[in-house]
């Protein structure tokens, strides 16, 4: 009987430590999975926060292309008031340089006519000196024959 016994108390010995194993093996899976879940929202997180980051980094590049090209339309619109401006200058310079040369030309043509004029006069002042010396040379002609005649 006594082998059976031992046989007994060792198989309750055995049956305590599969027992104890096989509550072990649970621990282990429970916590392999706690471990597992932990892992899983850890990289679940990282993974929202790669993305959160990747839209913010998108959007913030967006924002930059938007105010540089903001900031292009306005130099372009500057350069285009500056050439507006440019313009205006150039024909109001234009304008004035041609007034001077009008008001140049004006004077010009004013003077040539009173030099005309002067020469016209001074002509005409020497065509009635010539027409009263040819009137004296005449008379004088006219005179000497008659003298000869009498």
């Amino acid at each position: 009987g006594k082998r059976a016994k031992n046989t007994s108390a060792e198989a309750k010995k055995n049956d305590c430590a599969e027992r104890l194993r096989k509550k072990q093996q649970q621990l282990f899976e429970k916590d392999k999975a706690r471990r597992k879940k932990a892992n899983d929202a850890v990289a679940k997180a990282k993974e929202e926060e790669e993305r959160r980051r990747g839209h913010e980094l998108l959007a913030a590049r967006m924002e930059e292309q938007r105010v540089a090209r903001e900031a292009q339309a306005q130099i372009k619109a500057d350069h285009a008031e500056q050439e507006r401006l440019q313009a205006i200058k150039e024909a109001r310079e234009h304008r004035a340089h041609e007034e001077r040369e009008a008001k140049l030309e004006k004077e010009r043509r004013k003077k040539e006519e009173a030099e005309a004029e002067a020469l016209r006069k001074e002509a005409e002042a020497k065509t009635k000196l010539e027409v009263v010396r040819l009137r004296k040379v005449d008379d004088e002609r006219k005179r000497k024959e008659g003298e000869r005649k009498v």
